[in-house]
C-alpha cells in the first residue's frame, strides 16, 4: 500500500444548518435538478467537507500527496478522513481509495461536496487525474459549494488583505495551530519522502486536517452575502427619526456621530455575524455587528417630483408648474395651460425623502428626470407594519452593494 490513512473526530457548530439549506436551495435551482430528480427537495443535506494537497499546481508537473473530507457522523460529532500518499507512485490507488469511502459514505444521501476554491482548483485538477488514470469521476460529481466563490464579491466588506481561507479564518475568529502554507509544505513533504520523520507528517496532516476542520467554521461568514440575497428575516425593527436616537443607544455604535439629517433603522436577526462589517455610499451606511444591523440612511429635505410616463395624456399647467390629467386640464383656460411634456409631466412635493431600489412605496419620487434612484417621503416608514419593513431592509441592501 503506497498511502496511510488517518482518522479524526471532532465537533462542529449547528449554525451551518440554515447556510446549508439557503444555498443547497440555490444550486438545485441553478442546476434544474428537480426536473429530473427529487434531490435535497424535502430532504436534509449531507455535508461532506473536502480539500487536497499537491506538490504543485498543474496536475500534469505535480501529484497528489494528501486528500481529506469530514462528514458528520452524529448529532454534533463530525469525523475527519485523511489518505495520505507515501510514494508518489501509488497516486491512482490512494484516489481509488478516497472514492470508494466517499461512496459509502454518501451512500442513499443527499449530498453536498463542500470546499474553498475548489471549483477553480481541488475538482479539475482531481478530474484531470481522473481522466490521465481512466478513473470514473462519479464519487465526485455531485452538487458542490464553493465557499470562497460566494465570499469573494463581499471582499471590501470583510476589508481583508486576501480572500485566502486563512485570512476568513481569522475574520471568523478561529485560530489555527498550523502555521505553513501549501507552498511551503511541498518542501516539507518532499523531506518526509526522504527521512521519514513522523514530525513532519505530522505538519503535513496538521496543515490539510485544519484546512477542512474550519470550513464550518467560516460557513457563518456566508450571512453576509444571505444580507445581500434578501433572505435575512429581520425582527424587531424600529426606525428612528433625526432627534429621538436617545432612547436607542444600546443598538448605536457611540463613535459614530448623530446626524441632523439621518433616518437609522435598527433590526435584529436570528443570525449571529462572526465579525463587525460595515459598508458606507452615497447613501448612508449599513454597521454589523453580533445579530444587530443599523442602516443609516441620508435622508434628503427637498423637493422631487413623481412623472407621469404617459404624458401625452396631461396638460402641464405653467402657474402651478405641474401636471394634470386632460380629464381635468380641459376646465382650465388654454392660455394657462399647455401640452405635457417628458420634463414637465410631473407632481411635485417638499418633503423628506428617503431611497427605495424597488418600488415598494407610493408615491414614487425622483430628483429629477434622469430618474437614476427612487425616493419615497419618509413618513411612509412610519405606517409600515414588520412584514413591508423587513422588504424594505431587504431592498436597501442592493444599494448598498459592497
Amino acid at each position: 500500500m503506497n498511502y496511510i490513512t488517518n482518522c479524526i473526530f471532532f465537533h462542529t457548530l449547528s449554525h451551518i444548518d440554515d447556510v446549508l439549506a439557503h444555498y443547497t436551495q440555490k444550486i438545485v435551482q441553478k442546476e434544474h435538478l428537480l426536473e429530473s430528480s427529487d434531490i435535497f427537495f424535502g430532504k436534509p443535506v449531507f455535508p461532506v467537507f473536502f480539500d487536497i494537497e499537491t506538490t504543485g499546481l498543474s496536475w500534469r508537473n505535480s501529484h497528489l500527496y494528501i486528500l481529506g473530507c469530514c462528514y458528520p457522523v452524529s448529532s454534533g460529532k463530525w469525523k475527519l478522513e485523511q489518505w495520505f500518499l507515501t510514494n508518489p507512485s501509488g497516486e491512482k490507488e490512494m484516489i481509488e481509495a478516497f472514492f470508494s469511502q466517499l461512496a459509502i459514505i454518501t451512500e442513499g444521501k443527499h449530498t453536498l461536496l463542500i470546499h474553498y476554491n475548489g471549483d477553480t482548483f481541488d475538482l479539475p485538477y482531481i478530474r484531470n487525474k481522473c481522466d490521465f488514470y481512466h478513473i470514473s469521476y462519479m464519487p465526485m460529481a455531485m452538487p458542490s459549494l464553493d465557499i470562497y466563490r460566494i465570499l469573494r464579491p463581499f471582499r471590501k466588506l470583510f476589508r481583508l488583505n486576501s480572500m485566502k481561507q486563512k485570512d476568513v479564518e481569522k475574520f471568523c475568529g478561529i485560530a489555527r495551530e498550523d502555521i505553513y502554507s501549501g507552498k511551503e509544505l511541498i518542501r516539507i513533504y518532499k523531506e518526509y519522502i526522504q527521512s521519514g520523520d513522523e514530525e513532519l507528517l505530522r505538519k503535513l496532516l496538521l496543515h490539510n486536517a485544519e484546512d477542512i476542520s474550519c470550513m464550518p467554521g467560516i460557513m457563518p461568514a456566508l450571512f453576509y452575502p444571505m444580507l445581500w440575497e434578501g433572505v435575512i428575516f429581520f425582527e424587531d425593527i424600529r426606525v428612528i427619526f433625526p432627534g429621538n436616537a436617545s432612547a436607542e443607544k444600546r443598538f448605536i455604535d457611540s463613535q459614530t456621530p448623530e446626524s441632523s439629517n439621518m433616518v437609522t433603522l435598527l433590526a435584529v436577526t436570528k443570525e449571529k455575524f462572526p465579525e463587525q462589517a460595515e459598508v458606507r455610499n452615497e447613501f448612508g451606511d449599513i454597521h454589523i455587528s453580533g445579530n444587530l444591523v443599523r442602516i443609516r440612511l441620508c435622508a434628503e429635505n427637498c423637493t422631487m417630483y413623481h412623472f407621469f410616463d404617459n404624458y401625452k395624456d396631461y396638460y402641464y399647467l405653467p402657474d402651478e408648474d405641474c401636471a394634470v390629467h386632460k380629464s381635468v386640464g380641459q376646465f382650465v383656460e388654454p392660455e394657462h395651460r399647455r401640452k405635457a411634456s417628458k420634463n414637465n409631466c410631473y407632481q411635485k412635493k417638499t418633503d423628506i425623502f428617503l431611497p427605495q431600489k424597488s418600488i415598494l412605496y407610493h408615491p414614487v419620487m425622483y430628483p429629477d428626470i434622469h430618474r437614476r434612484h427612487a425616493y419615497f417621503p419618509a413618513s411612509e416608514l412610519q405606517r409600515s407594519g414588520p412584514e413591508k419593513l423587513n422588504f424594505y431592509l431587504r431592498d436597501l441592501f442592493i444599494l448598498f452593494r459592497p
